[in-house]
């Protein structure tokens, strides 16, 4: 359905009617006036239109006057062309005044408008804000006037301080400070006014500060104070927003406290760590704790259940004895309990409303105390104990803080005792390790004196059987039939092997026991002294030896590395098939900062499972009348290395020969 806007036409309906009303006027003046003026009393029209409809209502009755008036009283009567200059220059200023009328009203109109809008917006705004202000129940909010007095208080305000709009309206800032404040009002309320002064040269005052409510209790506040001005930037007043921030205070203090006691639990425990059963750091935990917890004493008390004796550890700053006292135990526990079970001496320490006899003798005076049971792998080993003369009531918190520092000190204690038993069982096995040293050291002289023995005693005996042994052979063997002469040359063989056994037994031993004093030593030199004392033997067996020149420095022994490379050299050359000319190459490489020195030969070859076989004394895999030897010369080679800080192995398989390797620390 079409809508017609129907308030234009009321517009346009008052220009017609009041353009209508002006001719009727001027009609019923027509005989006193007698024609003068005719189109004046159509502005009034003009201006009625143009004032209640705006611009074009009053064009329309600046038009319509125009009409109406030259039709009736320009002459001649009912002709709408004026008849001269003059009535032409008439209507024509009647039209201008028309326009310009409705212009200028609709202008006024229009601002008019616009000022009764913004002011309706601005009063819209301002009830919101001062609903909003109003409405806040958190925050105190309120408006100074220059000298600082209150001027405007919300209920947020009336809330947190408790004073009501008509008790604080009016009154000075300085009634919102404590005491200590409000004692300087005379000195031209010199905290307020700081805060004021502040505000108004640098915009802002940010603050958190103690508050006073109406019945003088104290919170604290957070405070931020603007300084207020108009557009020509003049100081009018000043704002305030204050929360009270007692709840947030009280939670952090109570966090920087946690704080605190968390430091001083950990300085607790590590006193209680570092300490030695009964040693001082336990009194400086005590120390401690007696800071944490509000007490005259801090004992510790350690229960020895095998003498039925109680031994007190003080605080570092008790006076009195240096040593630890030691009391009967039956002051702390009842002689019942000695022989119970662990629960039952904690549930009596634990539920024991009484402090010990010892501290309540020693202090001259009955008083609370809280004890607390030092437990530690169920086994009970005292108790701390914190007394006051006072009868007072111990806060689950202060309980808390006992307990853990007497868990940790029941750790700490516990842990001493288990140091001390291995600190004597230590103590046991080195006297014991002393004793079993003085033995070796005394099998060891045996043993050189036995070896000394061998090589002197027993081998002197046996060069005389080998010599006349062979003696017999040189001047009776025509007379011996092929039997005899067999067994006396058995003689001469088995007396130069027992010879040579003697001697590798000797080398063994010398090896085993000589203390080896490391040094740089050039291997090409010893490889060559080894050639050279070899060279005979070596001839014989027509072996070829290949030497990869230079070979590197190692630090070891060089006695000891001749008789190593001279066994494995021998070995080389003995080791080979009958058919097969020995062959036997030598190098080094360097390994980081070990060298590696190789013999390696092209002789019958060692099968894995018997590899580390060969490396022990008296070890042998073939016949003495295959491959003569005493089986010891590896073991030298071994214990050599050993004794050097080296290592040795090889490489081989059966009938491809063999590769060994011994290694030892680089030569610098």
């Amino acid at each position: 359905m079409l809508r017609v806007n129907r308030l234009p036409l009321i517009h346009y309906g008052v220009a017609v009617l009041a353009s209508l009303l002006a001719l009727l006027f001027r009609l019923l003046l027509e005989p006193i006036l007698q024609g003068e003026a005719p189109l004046l009393l159509f502005i009034l029209p003009v201006m009625v239109s143009a004032w209640y409809g705006g611009f074009k209502p009053g064009i329309l009755a600046t038009i319509l006057s125009a009409l109406v008036g030259s039709y009736f009283f320009i002459p001649p009567i009912f002709s709408f062309v004026p008849t001269d200059l003059a009535d032409a220059i008439r209507c024509s200023i009647f039209l201008v005044e028309g326009i310009s009328i409705s212009a200028l009203n609709e202008s006024l109109r229009r601002s008019k408008q616009r000022s009764e809008a913004t002011a309706l917006s601005l009063k819209r705004s301002e009830e919101q804000s001062r609903l909003i202000i109003e409405g806040v129940q958190d925050y105190a909010i309120f408006m100074l006037d220059l000298d600082g007095r209150i001027v405007t208080w919300n209920d947020g305000a009336q809330r947190i301080t408790g004073y009501g709009a008509g008790e604080i309206l009016g009154r000075h800032l300085i009634i919102l400070y404590p005491l200590s404040a409000q004692a300087s009002e005379a000195a031209d309320h010199l905290k307020p006014q700081q805060e004021l002064q502040i505000a108004t040269t640098e915009g802002r005052f940010v603050s958190e500060d103690w508050q006073q409510r109406k019945d003088g209790s104290l919170f604290w506040a957070s405070i931020v104070t603007t300084g207020l001005r108009d557009e020509t930037r003049n100081l009018r007043g000043f704002s305030r927003i204050t929360r009270d921030i007692t709840e947030r205070k009280q939670a952090e203090e109570s966090l920087i406290r946690s704080a605190h006691r968390l430091e001083a639990l950990h300085e607790i425990d590590r006193a209680i760590l570092a300490t030695e059963f009964g040693g001082e750091p336990i009194g400086t935990a005590l120390d401690r704790v007696s800071q944490l917890v509000p007490c005259e004493r801090a004992i510790a008390t350690l229960f020895d259940f095998e003498t039925n004796t109680a031994q007190i550890l003080q605080e570092a700053r008790s006076e009195g004895e240096a040593n630890p006292e030691v009391i009967p135990l039956v002051f702390f526990l009842p002689e019942r309990l000695f022989q119970q079970d662990l629960q039952q001496k904690v549930e009596y320490i634990t539920a024991a409303q009484i402090c010990p006899v010892s501290l309540t003798r020693s202090l001259s005076a009955q008083g609370s105390c809280i004890r607390v049971p030092l437990v530690s792998d169920e086994i009970l080993l005292g108790e701390l104990t914190l007394f006051v003369t006072a009868t007072t009531e111990w806060s689950d918190e202060y309980q808390d803080i006992v307990t853990e520092v007497a868990n940790q000190l029941a750790i700490a204690l516990r842990q001493s005792q288990l140091r001390n038993q291995i600190q004597q069982k230590a103590d046991e096995l080195e006297q014991r390790v002393i004793e079993r040293t003085l033995k070796l050291q005394a099998a060891n002289q045996e043993l050189e004196s036995f070896a000394y023995s061998i090589s002197h005693d027993l081998r002197a005996p046996l060069r005389a059987i080998q010599g006349f042994a062979q003696a017999f052979l040189e001047d009776y063997g025509d007379r011996l039939d092929n039997l005899g002469q067999e067994y006396a040359q058995r003689i001469v063989t088995a007396a130069a092997r027992l010879d040579t056994l003697i001697q590798d037994l000797l080398n063994y031993s010398r090896v085993s026991r000589t203390d080896l004093q490391l040094q740089r030593i050039n291997l090409t030199a010893v490889v060559e002294d080894v050639l050279t004392q070899l060279g005979a033997s070596l001839q014989e067996q027509q072996a070829q030896v290949i030497v990869e020149k230079p070979l590197l420095s190692v630090l070891g022994h060089r006695s000891t590395l001749v008789q190593i490379v001279s066994n494995l050299i021998s070995n080389a050359a003995k080791f080979v098939p009958p058919e097969r000319t020995p062959q036997i190459k030598i190098w080094t490489e360097l390994r980081e900062d070990q060298v590696r020195l190789w013999v390696a030969d092209n002789g019958i070859g060692i099968a894995p499972q018997h590899q580390d076989r060969i490396f022990q004394i008296f070890e042998r895999l073939h016949g003495v009348e295959v491959y003569p030897g005493t089986g010891i010369g590896l073991a030298i080679v071994c214990k050599g290395v050993e004794r050097m800080g080296g290592q040795m192995g090889l490489e081989s398989q059966i009938g491809e020969g063999s590769q060994f390797w011994i290694e030892l620390r680089r030569g610098t």
